[in-house]
């Protein structure tokens, strides 16, 4: 398992940013290639388990020259809130997310320990 210095996982999930796009999650999970690169493709259920407020869809567009925006390829990007990071993350079976999820509870077994000594 990567150390939680080097994990992308935790290094995405500790940066101080409200969203976060689908393709920077499935980059930080390492997922493989040849599967899907959605995550709402892996999991269908996902969007009924977040909140609405939880995921948007931008549509990625680039300047032209007469100040007109220009459609980028592929359209869309689905952006995700870091409440719906962690739910991907805890779902997620890879090196990456498992790494995360030990991590995880690592930090809340710590708070939970400084809590008891007050």
């Amino acid at each position: 398992m990567p150390s939680p210095v080097s994990n992308p996982l935790i290094i995405l999930f500790e940066r101080d940013a409200d969203w976060f796009s689908n393709t920077e999650i499935v980059a930080a999970l390492g997922w493989r290639k040849g599967r899907s690169r959605s995550i709402v493709g892996q999991w269908p259920t996902l969007l009924e388990q977040l909140d609405p407020n939880d995921t948007i869809v931008t549509s990625r567009y680039s300047s032209v020259s007469d100040g007109q925006k220009a459609p980028q390829a592929g359209g869309q990007e689905r952006y995700f809130t870091k409440k719906a990071l962690a739910l991907i993350a805890m779902r997620a079976q890879t090196v990456n997310a498992a790494a995360w999820r030990d991590w995880l509870a690592s930090d809340l077994e710590l708070e939970a320990r400084l809590d008891r000594l007050g």
